[in-house]
């Protein structure tokens, strides 16, 4: 029966991996910020590392409390803090980064070789920050206390829930890019990403 859960149970679930896919966090902000300065091109890697990064994430700890049990998860206060480490330091880097650079860079990646200074973190990157991002332990966590011994459920809910919730943030860094790059504002939206995604980070934290 570890595997057929009930009704409300895979409601539960559901409900709570819509809200915390959805929502602004890290893994969300980080999405919106790199669509923003980089173009839907560029950020995809960031996209499929968060919506492939996370739900295996939720397996491994899912199946590790199956084993284990719940005590586990106490070293997760150590991840948090080097999370939120690097985190911050990639709003630093969004806050001071030049306006219109993103451009000139991306042709410079082309044209030599990828000697640009400026790019966006990388797919592999982003899949090593979903286990250094604390509300993506806490909403692991979560689900896997909600589904008891149906272990494997959580992992399969976030895997159908979090390729349309993060596509959200994609699209809209993409429409910010179209209507902001360039144009006075450019620096103001790269410093209002990177409050709000330290903001994040200091409120989950903390």
């Amino acid at each position: 029966m570890a595997f057929m859960p009930d009704t409300q149970v895979l409601l539960a679930l559901v409900s709570t991996a819509i809200a915390t896919a959805a929502t602004p966090g890290p893994n969300n902000l980080l999405m919106l910020s790199t669509a923003a300065s980089f173009g839907r091109m560029r950020a995809l890697p960031v996209y499929l590392g968060i919506c492939l990064g996370f739900p295996f994430m939720v397996l491994v700890v899912s199946a590790t409390v199956h084993v284990f049990g719940q005590q586990m998860l106490q070293g997760m206060e150590y991840l948090r803090w080097a999370g939120a480490a690097f985190l911050l330091t990639i709003a630093w880097k969004l806050f001071t980064a030049a306006p219109g650079g993103h451009v000139a860079e991306a042709e410079n990646d082309e044209t030599e070789g990828g000697a640009g200074r400026n790019r966006p973190v990388s797919f592999w990157q982003v899949v090593l920050l979903q286990w250094l991002n604390p509300k993506a332990w806490g909403m692991a966590a979560a689900t896997t206390a909600i589904a008891g011994q149906a272990w494997l459920l959580p992992a399969a809910v976030y895997f159908v829930v979090i390729f349309p919730a993060v596509g959200i943030w994609y699209l809209s860094g993409g429409l910010l890019r179209r209507h902001v790059l360039g144009t006075p504002y450019e620096r103001h939206l790269n410093r209002a990403m990177a409050l709000l995604l330290a903001l994040s980070v200091v409120m989950i934290v903390w």
